[in-house]
C-alpha cells in the first residue's frame, strides 16, 4: 500500500485502475477496498488530500 500511496502522490496523471494493476491487484474495486482499510481513505480521497 505504501508503494500505491507513493504512486498516487507522485503520478497524478495515472488513474487508480492502472495503479491497482501495477501493485498486483486484478480488481480495482478490491484494491480500493484494501487501500481504504490500510490507509483510512479511498485512493481518490487520499490523492485529493495530498494536493
Amino acid at each position: 500500500m505504501n508503494a500505491a500511496a507513493a504512486m498516487l502522490k507522485q503520478q497524478p496523471y495515472v488513474n487508480v485502475s492502472e495503479i491497482a494493476g501495477l501493485v498486483g491487484y486484478d480488481s480495482p474495486s478490491k484494491f480500493a477496498a484494501a487501500f481504504k482499510q490500510v490507509m483510512g481513505k479511498s485512493p481518490l480521497e487520499y490523492r485529493k488530500s495530498i494536493n
